[in-house]
Order: C-alpha cells, then sequence, then structure tokens
C-alpha cells in the first residue's frame, strides 16, 4: 500500500504575507521544520472549568508537547500546531502535518463523568485507556489522514509482571489494534507496557528488563524465539521456565498467534524516556554495573545481554524482528 502524503499546497495564494507569498516548496520545508519535534507528541484532551456547561464541552483532541507533560505544572497547555489557528490558508495547509513528522503517544488519562441536566451535580471520574483514545482520535478522520500518521505510541497502564502472579495482562483491544495495523501497513504501532524500561534507579533494572522482554518476545514471536532468548539471557535463572509458562498462558489468552499473523508493522517497545535507553555507551555501562552486582562474569552472557538490549531498544520486539 502507497503511502498518502499529506496535501500541502505548492502554489501561493494572493496574501499581504510575505511568508504566504513564498513557493510552495520553501513553505512545505518551513512547515516540515516547524512541525518537527525532538520529542514525540502526546495526546490530550481539552480541560475545562467547572460551570454549567460541563455537558458541552469540547471533545477536540489535541496534540501537545512533551515537555508539558513531564512538567506537569500546567493543567491546559497548548496545541503544538499553532500555526493552523493563524489563517484559513495556513490551516489548510498546515492542520494535521503535525501527525505525519512525529510519533503520537496515546495513554490513559482520567476524564470526568457529567449528568445530561446542566444543573447536576459532577457524578464522578472514569479512566479512559490508551487504546480508547486512539480509536477515538481515529474514528473521525477519513481513511487518507490516518494514513498521515508516522509512528503510534500506545502506552497503557497494565505491567508485563502482572505475569509474576500468575494472571496475563490485559488486552481486550488487541483484536482492534490487529485490524488497525492490517488496514494501514504504512502506520508503525508502538506498544510499551511500563515496566519495559531500561535503566531506571530500581534494584537489578538490566535484569527486570531482561525477563520482560523474554516474557514479551514469547507471547508475541512464540516458544522457540522465547526459548532462544531465556536460555541465551537468563537460563540460569531458576524461576525462567516458570516465567514462560506464564507467557505461553499469556499468548493463548488472547490469542496472539492468531491476531498478529503476518501484521508487520506491531511491536512491543521499551520506554524511551531514559538516557540509558537512548545511548549506547550510557546502556553498556549500566549493564555493566548490574552484571558486576548480580556477580555475572561470564563474558559471553554479558556480551548477549547488550547484543539483546541493543536490538530490544533500537527495533523493539515483533514478527519481524
Amino acid at each position: 500500500m502507497t503511502k498518502v502524503q499529506p496535501h500541502i499546497s505548492t502554489s501561493s495564494k494572493t496574501s499581504n504575507s510575505r511568508l504566504l507569498q513564498l513557493p510552495g516548496e520553501i513553505r512545505n520545508r518551513i512547515w516540515r521544520f516547524a512541525l518537527t519535534s525532538s520529542e514525540p507528541l502526546h495526546h490530550r484532551q481539552p480541560r475545562t472549568k467547572l460551570t454549567q456547561q460541563l455537558s458541552i464541552a469540547s471533545h477536540h483532541h489535541r496534540l501537545v508537547e512533551e515537555k508539558y507533560i513531564l512538567d506537569g505544572s500546567t493543567l491546559n497547555p497548548p496545541s503544538f500546531n499553532k500555526l493552523k489557528f493563524v489563517n484559513r490558508q495556513l490551516w489548510a495547509e498546515t492542520a494535521g502535518l503535525e501527525l505525519h513528522f512525529n510519533a503520537v503517544v496515546f495513554s490513559s488519562q482520567i476524564v470526568r463523568k457529567f449528568n445530561r441536566d446542566p444543573n447536576a451535580s459532577i457524578d464522578g471520574f472514569m479512566k479512559k485507556c490508551a487504546e480508547e483514545w486512539f480509536f477515538s482520535f481515529c474514528a473521525p478522520m477519513k481513511v487518507q489522514c490516518v494514513d498521515w500518521l508516522k509512528t503510534v505510541i500506545i502506552a497503557p497502564d497494565p505491567q508485563v509482571w502482572g505475569l509474576s502472579q500468575g494472571y496475563s495482562p490485559p488486552m481486550p483491544h488487541l483484536p482492534m489494534l490487529a485490524m488497525f495495523c492490517k488496514s494501514h501497513p504504512s502506520v508503525q504501532i508502538r506498544y510499551q507496557f511500563d515496566d519495559f524500561k531500561f535503566g531506571d534507579e530500581r534494584k537489578n533494572s538490566s535484569l527486570n528488563f531482561l525477563r520482560a522482554g523474554v516474557a514479551l518476545t514469547v507471547a508475541l514471536k512464540g516458544d522457540k524465539d522465547g526459548e532462544d532468548a531465556a536460555l541465551s539471557l537468563l537460563g540460569c535463572l531458576p524461576r525462567i521456565r516458570e516465567d514462560n509458562e506464564l507467557a505461553r498462558n499469556w499468548r493463548e489468552t488472547w490469542n496472539i498467534e492468531y491476531l498478529m499473523k503476518n501484521v508487520k508493522n506491531f511491536a512491543f517497545w521499551p520506554k524511551m524516556n531514559s538516557k540509558y535507553a537512548r545511548d549506547a555507551h550510557a546502556r553498556s555501562c549500566r549493564l555493566r554495573h548490574d552484571a558486576d552486582v548480580l556477580l555475572v562474569n561470564d563474558p559471553q552472557l554479558f556480551d548477549k545481554w547488550l547484543s539483546y538490549t541493543k536490538l530490544w531498544c533500537e527495533h523493539g520486539i515483533s514478527n519481524t524482528v
């Protein structure tokens, strides 16, 4: 399937603006520069004040920069693409282009529940999961506009190590995600469990990362690849076979083998908000530190740890890698 490119005007309409009088090819370069963020954009819904008009509050989706999410001091962070609000021509040329130039993160968010009576009090709160936000974001869009998406990051609440309690992490929306992947093969879907991250400050964080990666490999790619990864990386651990059995149960519970068959644009991906995950040298130093703490003196085992960590951080865990 050929990826549909966003429409960008190549002609300049009559305007008093010197910017809009530039040739379309020059404007295209400016839009790309202005609408490309160094970090993924985060999906957010507008927050409104507690008034009688809550029942008819706006539900327009917004994409905001990561710095506002990490800071947390701004209750209503601004939309990343401000160009589209300047005038009609800039709206026509730039609305939606940020989808094409950036990865977009969808995570769980708390929303208020309201009574239909505008004079009634607030009923309470509810949590809308990451997948629901993603599908509600895509629902009103035309098919060709959905294909503007470049990389979608689904960041759900469940942790991989629900496996350690004997149950599989809930993934009820996996069939819909699989259908989306098959319908839009040019859009890369990255599914990020909360504890599949590398280099945090917890004890034995590298080992936890490797255990999560092995479980995800078993769940997505099956016994052979999972067994190879498990024995190569964690064969010395007494619980590794029990972990693999739980991951196989997870694979069967959500029918992952059938749903993800021939799907090449879905991957389990580690969280990349750590300096250790981004920098190869820092990754190696962190692994070496944890290996020393765990009294791992086998150079070949350390090399395998480093190789798998590099592979997962740079390519994720998919049917193709």
